[in-house]
């Protein structure tokens, strides 16, 4: 609304006259609805990246969780190797000793044994290695203790392992990446409409 100043009209007497016009924008062929589309559109793809990165701490924990989780794991299959190779050394060194073996066969079961023990250091490394990267991601202090949950014994459900067409489809629909995109590229014919506006004559 535009509001026209008053005009100050004297005559001959003392009195005055004041006049007041007003005026109403009635047709702007879209422009205000566009501009509030626009702004409407840029706060949604500003809400979407603000999830984002909450969705990217979560993702990342996500991920520090189950390799440190599958680290474990491994930990406890190398030990029941680890078992289970020294009883074939103690069974070759056994037969050795009764004349029913060769100390060829004792050599590889020891050296068997070795590498085992080997990999089983290596994955003892690898536990405190994935424990770091958890709790970085976490953003706590690397001091902390963490007692995770064992879930090496979970099943995977069919919902799990099922990757069709439309799962991905589905998946990359929900990507905050993409809808802050589309969201953007809706902003953005907004803007486009809002500026053809301005060409067009505006009814008062």
């Amino acid at each position: 609304n535009n509001l026209v100043g008053g005009v100050r009209n004297a005559g001959s007497g003392a009195g005055e006259i004041q006049t007041v016009g007003l005026e109403w924008l009635l047709f702007d062929f879209g422009k205000r609805e566009a501009v509030l589309a626009t702004m409407r559109q840029a706060q949604i793809g500003a809400n979407i990246l603000f999830t984002a990165a909450h969705q990217k701490i979560i993702y990342g924990v996500t991920v520090a969780f189950y390799t440190h989780a599958a680290a474990v794991a491994r930990i406890h299959w190398l030990e029941r190797a680890l078992e289970n190779a020294r009883h074939v050394e103690d069974a070759a060194q056994a037969r050795l000793n009764h004349g029913q073996g060769t100390i060829v066969d004792v050599t590889q079961a020891r050296q068997a044994t070795a590498q085992t023990e080997l990999r089983l250091v290596q994955a003892q490394g690898d536990v405190e290695n994935t424990y770091l990267e958890l709790v970085n991601a976490m953003g706590i202090s690397p001091r902390t203790r963490l007692q995770t949950e064992n879930i090496s014994d979970r099943p995977l459900g069919l919902d799990d392992t099922r990757l069709s067409d439309a799962f991905v489809q589905q998946a990359v629909s929900r990507r905050a990446d993409v809808l802050a995109d589309y969201a953007s590229t809706k902003a953005a014919k907004s803007q486009v409409a809002s500026d053809r506006s301005e060409f067009l004559p505006k009814i008062f």
